[in-house]
């Protein structure tokens, strides 16, 4: 009888202490949010082509863990069978200070370089993350998923339109090429100057790409025009008197004013080949997204060439 009465002690001791420990970790898994974070617009539409600028404003309300000097928020367009299908992953502007809120306006391309997405219905999920593995609970209006990442937009896909505005390449862009990942699906490399030609855009409007000039090391070769000291590319446009210079290796963002008539043309000259060693390869610029976004007022023309 003594020994039945110890056994079933030392079991309930067992018990209790199992369920101290799950209750441990459950407080330490209960992570408090960091901070607050809401979007104006929670239904988007995003057919093939479009640039969307998506402000997203982030209300810390806790110090992130010590280390944490650049934390990165993950952003995932997510088709109906669970699948990533795009990503806007990217840094936070500012630094993060509670109490101090950050405006963080993301650059979303549905880029006319790489292929359509199919139509259909679509969830966009965001998290934020210190840049290697560790995820932060956030305080956010939407659907938690996993891992602390939520679902906080419903994203339209249309049908692609023949009537919809597009892009003609000149001949010196070289075929296109895959990006290698879910954030650059596409890419397609100039080899010396070129032009991009727009159709069928409402007025106004804005072109918006982003240009690469590439990391020169072997086996790539610079060859500079003589009296240049680095690499320049000189955009110009007929449809508003637009011109800007971008200048060194590296990414650069250009927004492109469509001001009127029926097309726009797009010039780009550079002072630079870069020679790719034991092909002979020539190039200048890569041209990693591009994408459009209606003016306020636009009025919609009818037509559009294909790429």
């Amino acid at each position: 009888m003594r020994r039945q009465l110890s056994l079933t002690r030392a079991l309930a001791g067992l018990v209790l202490v199992g369920l101290v420990a799950a209750g441990l970790l459950a407080c330490r898994g209960a992570s408090e949010p960091v901070a607050r974070l809401s979007l104006r617009e929670r239904q988007l539409g995003f057919p093939h082509g479009r640039f969307l600028p998506l402000e997203l404003r982030w209300e810390p309300s806790r110090a992130l863990p010590a280390g944490t000097t650049a934390p990165v928020a993950f952003m995932h367009l997510i088709d109906a069978q669970g699948n990533v299908v795009r990503t806007f992953d990217h840094a936070l502007p500012g630094k993060w200070t509670p109490g101090q809120t950050l405006v963080d306006v993301v650059p979303m391309y549905h880029s006319a370089i790489g292929p359509a997405l199919p139509a259909g219905d679509y969830r966009l999920t965001i998290g934020l993350y210190d840049g290697k593995s560790q995820r932060f609970a956030l305080q956010v209006e939407g659907e938690p998923i996993h891992r602390e990442e939520y679902a906080v937009a419903q994203v339209r896909v249309p049908e692609v339109s023949a009537q919809e505005p597009a892009f003609a390449f000149s001949p010196e862009w070289q075929a296109v090429e895959a990006g290698g990942d879910r954030q650059t699906v596409a890419r397609r490399w100039l080899s010396g100057d070129g032009a991009l030609d727009v159709r069928g855009l409402p007025t106004p409007a804005t072109v918006h790409m982003l240009l690469r000039i590439p990391t020169v090391e072997p086996p790539l070769r610079l060859v500079l025009e003589p009296g240049a000291t680095q690499p320049i590319a000189r955009v110009t446009a007929d449809c508003g008197g637009f011109t800007a210079e971008v200048a060194g290796e590296g990414f650069h963002e250009l927004a492109v004013p469509i001001k009127g008539g029926e097309g726009c043309h797009i010039a780009f000259d550079t002072n630079y080949q870069v020679v790719e060693m034991g092909t002979g390869r020539r190039l200048s610029l890569d041209l990693e997204q591009l994408g459009w976004e209606p003016g306020a007022g636009a009025m919609a023309t009818p037509g559009g060439v294909s790429p």
